[in-house]
């Protein structure tokens, strides 16, 4: 994508992968990747009222999150196992499975669109997830994103990084230039990992 080729991925993170990691996923993702918590609460700062999305919401964590805060909430996934224990996570939550290219939900509906830590994987089409957040976003609203990006001067370090993420079938995309090519310019802020963890953000304007 962007005239950059991407590796094949050694893990495929298919929906019935994720289904049967379901009951575990909270588990290993608290103690692999603590810094996701870090992004959840980034994602979440300064929103007090609203209609949000989390796209790949997984077990609803972060929608738990938003929930305790007043926000109306909904997620979507293609993981039937993960829905199943987001809707116990958050059962006033709205929850939807379906494609993320094609998200079940019409046009400027959602305050606020959100992922964190989801759509990073190799095989995806992060530029058509993209579009579809931006799509489903309502005019002044907020894309806000929290994954694996990018740094902004890569080093020994990041590109060693950049290898494990492949090694586990993520990719680190520039966010950053595909807002840019789809005609906004995004906010970003450095939340770890050597800078490959960012927080970034648009306001859709039309």
């Amino acid at each position: 994508m962007n005239g950059e080729e991407k590796p094949s991925a050694l893990i495929q993170w298919t929906p019935s992968r994720y289904n049967r990691i379901s009951k575990y996923y909270d588990f290993v993702a608290n103690l692999l990747f603590p810094i996701g918590k870090r992004g959840q609460l980034r994602i979440l700062d300064g929103i007090s009222e609203g209609c949000i999305l989390d796209v790949a919401c997984g077990t609803g964590s972060l929608l738990k999150l938003a929930s305790q805060k007043g926000l109306s909430c909904y997620g979507l996934d293609t993981s039937a196992g993960m829905l199943s224990i987001a809707k116990r996570k958050v059962p006033e939550a709205m929850f939807r499975m379906g494609s993320f290219y094609e998200m079940p939900f019409p046009e400027k509906s959602f305050d606020y669109v959100v992922e964190t830590n989801a759509v990073s994987g190799v095989e995806i089409d992060v530029e058509q997830v993209i579009r579809e957040m931006i799509r489903v976003c309502k005019c002044g609203g907020e894309i806000r994103i929290a994954d694996y990006t990018k740094p902004p001067r890569p080093t020994m370090l990041s590109r060693m990084l950049e290898r494990v993420l492949i090694f586990v079938g993520d990719f680190a995309y520039d966010y950053v230039k595909i807002f840019q090519d789809l005609g906004y310019q995004a906010k970003v802020e450095q939340l770890g990992w050597n800078g490959m963890y960012q927080f970034i953000r648009i306001q859709k304007t039309s």
